[in-house]
């Protein structure tokens, strides 16, 4: 049974009551869907500000992690480069 078949059915010939049931029907589903977006849309925002953050704090763990392996780098650079002098080759002795 239609929205209006059902209006028509209870209010009978006049048009006027079976407009405003179909109104206040129609009023009733839309306020129903507008609070469900209204909570959707919070949640939305609450998934959206926990993957920021969530990206907040992977962009500074990378950071740290590079900086501690270009240390890491640098003194394994530093043990070669002394490595590879020996003392036939130096200079100054």
């Amino acid at each position: 049974m239609t929205l209006y078949e059902s209006c028509a059915a209870s209010h009978g010939s006049d048009d006027a009551a079976v407009l405003q049931c179909i109104a206040s029907s129609l009023e009733y589903s839309i306020s129903g869907t507008t609070k469900a977006v209204d909570t959707v849309a919070t949640e939305i925002a609450t998934v959206v500000y926990d993957l920021d953050s969530l990206k907040d704090g992977l962009d500074i763990f990378f950071l740290i992690f590079a900086a501690t392996v270009m240390f890491f780098m640098q003194a394994g650079f530093a043990m070669i480069c002394a490595g590879s002098v020996q003392s036939k080759n130096l200079q100054n002795t």
